[in-house]
């Protein structure tokens, strides 16, 4: 707003404890998106910062305009019959369907982790067009993926005065 108040703030805190190893967590207060990070994790912080700010991002665009991202059109980009596990503690046997499965026209998912929920599957996707430059290009040969990224990006700009925005880096492969 006008007074400066809103937006995202970075915390940075010793440990996050959970039940599968979080090691970021976003989650909004008012108008603020807070995207805590774990600084004992020094590995692919990069990714965590990515991941955590697509959260912070798609928490904005769904306040904006819940229709942005409507869950059926979502649902519909998935294998038939496919359900979200909705437990991170359950994805470890989770490997159909995704990157490292087999064959690209069968890959709907970056990994495991993303079958947990809608919102965990977009983040992944984020997280790895930005951050994982070898693996987006095998992922966006995957008709489900390259559609999914191409819902995330209009979700965006339709949210965002894009108009001065030039090249932006999770569209480089669209």
């Amino acid at each position: 707003n006008g007074m400066g108040e809103g937006g995202v703030r970075i915390l940075l805190i010793e440990q996050i404890e959970s039940n599968y190893g979080a090691i970021g967590c976003t989650y909004e207060n008012g108008i603020w998106q807070n995207i805590a990070l774990d600084v004992r994790t020094g590995e692919g912080m990069d990714s965590i910062i990515c991941h955590e700010i697509w959260h912070a991002t798609e928490n904005h665009i769904l306040t904006k305009d819940y229709s942005a991202i409507l869950p059926d059109e979502w649902n519909a980009l998935n294998p038939e019959g496919f359900e979200y596990y909705w437990d991170a503690t359950l994805v470890n046997n989770a490997h159909e369907w995704t990157l490292y499965s087999g064959d690209i026209d069968n890959v709907y998912f970056v990994d495991s982790y993303a079958c947990v929920d809608e919102k965990e599957d977009r983040t992944r996707i984020m997280e790895y067009f930005m951050t994982h430059d070898d693996e987006a290009e095998l992922l966006i040969q995957s008709s489900a993926i390259r559609k999914k990224l191409e819902l995330m990006c209009r979700a965006i700009r339709s949210t965002f005065d894009t108009s001065s925005w030039e090249n932006v880096r999770w569209e480089r492969l669209l």
